[in-house]
């Protein structure tokens, strides 16, 4: 990967990905356990983050709403 790639990368911690999906953290494990969400990075013991585009990406796979 190059410097350039790895510039463009964001890193979201657990609470950026909850208020960026309108979600709780439970809600986003609990998706994590049934394969319905995207795993997080391990950082290290204690620290997770996930890649935008990863989270960018579920949101445009969800199915749109029902037209009124």
């Amino acid at each position: 990967m190059t410097a350039e790639a790895i510039n463009t990368i964001k890193l979201l911690s657990a609470s950026e990905v909850a208020n960026t999906i309108g979600m709780s953290k439970s809600w986003i494990y609990q998706q994590i356990k049934q394969g319905k969400f995207p795993e997080p990075l391990r950082l290290g013991p204690q620290k997770t983050a996930w890649k935008f585009a990863d989270i960018a990406e579920w949101i445009n796979a969800l199915p749109q709403g029902v037209e009124q």
